[in-house]
């Protein structure tokens, strides 16, 4: 597990961060928990609230409340009150914090397939519905048929088009510019290792290796595995909304996408990423 470079900054520097600077993508903070868990939507963030709350003994209890894990998370912990203030005084009191993140080039492919889940034509006001229904105005002219297919460079090609700060969280930047103001420790979840036990062994934390269920996402999707020339190929083809049971969509490795179309786009809009968390481009 490779821990990408700390970013060291003052005293000065660090009583510089707001609660509205933490407000975007609010991190996960308990005083009895060792260090704060910074994340970005798209990088294993439902495992890290359900292996958050279970080191916390609250699993259980948000898994009653609803069985979409961020429901409670944001319902009922996050919504605690001075939830932000107490956070940032723990960053401002030396508390670590650790952010996992992810490829951007993988992240951007998990952004794109989301697009294409067959929630988007029963759930208009999805995250995913509304970036799809974009996608398609931008390649056709108009609103089609949701159902219309495009393909992960078509979706790369209407990224390069939009401005990063308008984007929804899920494919926009993980970097964040509160990140200059603070000490703070990344691990990338794509090396090789889990980085949630690799964080348990940083504290002293009991492990969770061998928790059934814990490490895994409810809506993770089936892949099967090709090679850089086939996921080449495979790039060009658009994934079906409505799909059979026994089909599994390619998985898009990052030195593929590093030698596609898109490679060029992607390290303009997510160079921050790239830059910050030692991603080779």
């Amino acid at each position: 597990m490779r821990i990408a470079r700390r970013l060291l900054k003052t005293r000065d520097e660090s009583d510089s961060l707001s609660v509205a600077a933490l407000n975007y993508r609010i991190p996960l903070f308990h005083p009895d928990f060792p260090a704060i868990i910074m994340w970005s939507q798209k990088s294993a963030c439902t495992i890290a609230v359900k292996w958050f709350f279970y080191h916390l003994g609250l699993l259980d209890e948000a898994l009653e409340h609803h069985r979409w894990i961020h429901n409670y998370e944001n319902d009922v912990f996050k919504a605690r009150p001075r939830y932000l203030e107490d956070c940032r005084d723990a960053i401002r009191a030396g508390m670590p914090v650790i952010k996992l993140v992810r490829n951007p080039y993988e992240r951007a492919f998990s952004g794109y397939l989301e697009t294409c889940n067959r929630r988007v034509v029963t759930n208009d006001d999805h995250w995913s519905t509304q970036v799809r229904m974009s996608v398609l105005e931008y390649l056709t002219g108009d609103r089609q048929d949701m159902e219309y297919a495009y393909s992960f460079l078509q979706f790369c090609e209407w990224l390069a088009q939009q401005d990063a700060s308008g984007l929804d969280p899920h494919i926009s930047p993980q970097y964040q510019a509160l990140e200059r103001s603070i000490n703070l420790t990344a691990l990338r979840i794509d090396d090789t290792g889990n980085a949630f036990l690799r964080i348990e062994e940083m504290f002293a934390l009991p492990s969770t290796a061998k928790v059934k269920g814990l490490h895994n996402s409810p809506h993770h999707h089936s892949k099967v595995q090709k090679n850089d020339a086939e996921i080449l190929r495979l790039m060009r083809l658009g994934v079906p909304i409505h799909k059979d049971r026994a089909f599994k969509v390619f998985d898009a490795t990052a030195s593929a996408i590093a030698q596609s179309d898109a490679a060029e786009s992607l390290r303009t809009l997510y160079r921050h990423d790239f830059d910050a968390y030692g991603y080779p481009v």
